[in-house]
């Protein structure tokens, strides 16, 4: 069967939240198209915060390569049977390999627990490298640092997506619709 594939999007708690914009969702998808290409019929389901959902519902299910949304609301970390209850659904929909951005609050530990057997992502402190199957290394193409094509680009080589991805691999491609556009009176 076609792999079932996690992504712990940004989840982050009230107090520090910069939640990302329509430009860093449309951005991000680049990972997702490359997961897309190579695991032909793969299903991708995002873990998402409820204030990210709330805005880019829409988006992410007409516009992205998401097939379908898992809501995170980061309230429920205070209620140990709420969850549990998101532990026991994601270990339900048996998911082989989880993707853990950066900016998320939902770390390798999390996945661990999950019974999610391949997770990758990019280790936030010593203690988390041990729950990844595949940490993800981060080289910066320049002096400034990292930027986003960077560290999808890190998430590729961990995955064994390929060479260094080219840039037109993660160029947007919206549907274009004929006749879907209002003209002025």
């Amino acid at each position: 069967r076609p792999p079932r594939i996690c992504v712990f999007a940004t989840v982050c708690p009230p107090s520090r939240y910069h939640g990302p914009g329509l430009g860093d969702l449309i951005s991000k998808n680049g990972i997702l198209k490359l997961l897309k290409r190579h695991f032909s019929g793969c299903a991708i389901s995002i873990v998402v915060d409820t204030r990210v959902l709330s805005r880019f519902r829409e988006f992410l299910l007409n516009h992205s390569d998401v097939d379908e949304l898992i809501e995170y609301d980061h309230a429920w970390s205070t209620s140990w049977f709420k969850r549990a209850a998101f532990v026991l659904e994601i270990r339900r929909r048996r998911f082989d390999l989880c993707l853990i951005e950066p900016e998320s609050t939902l770390r390798g530990a999390h996945a661990f627990v999950c019974g999610i057997p391949e997770r990758v992502g990019i280790a936030s402190g010593p203690g988390e490298r041990r729950f990844l199957t595949q940490p993800v290394e981060v080289r910066a193409a320049s002096a400034a640092g990292p930027d986003l094509i960077d560290v999808i680009d890190a998430f590729a080589r961990a995955l064994g997506l390929g060479p260094r991805i080219a840039l037109a691999d993660l160029t947007p491609r919206f549907p274009f619709r004929t006749g879907q556009c209002l003209r002025p009176p």
